[in-house]
């Protein structure tokens, strides 16, 4: 099961998404299979590189940015200015997970505070 915590306050913003879904596994797909894993790190890639955009137009900190297999974790501390931009960014990746969670609740697990 995938673990996504997400914390957006202000002040600061921290994404963490980890482990595998296991839904290739228990339905006995090719490892490289996993649809429901496919989704969530999709959804984890795109709110890395929008991240990292934001950071290059100087509208955020990031004080950590991993990107590694089973493991996305984004801490950030936006600019004021900026911080409804951010909030837009979350939202539409919460609605993603929660998409994909209503879909297949046995393969992912969500936790907010926002």
């Amino acid at each position: 099961m995938t673990e996504v915590k997400i914390t957006n306050v202000p002040g600061y913003c921290r994404v963490q998404i980890k482990g595998h879904a296991g839904y290739g596994f228990n339905h006995h797909l090719p490892a490289g299979n996993d649809i429901v894993c496919a989704a969530i790190s999709m959804l984890g890639q795109t709110v890395a590189q929008r991240i990292l955009q934001m950071s290059e137009e100087k509208k955020l900190g990031i004080n950590e940015l991993t990107v590694k297999e089973a493991l996305i974790d984004i801490k950030v501390v936006p600019k004021a200015a900026y911080r409804n931009e951010l909030d837009v960014t979350i939202k539409t990746i919460v609605t993603g997970f929660e998409l994909l969670a209503k879909a297949h609740p046995s393969y992912i697990n969500l936790g907010w505070e926002i």
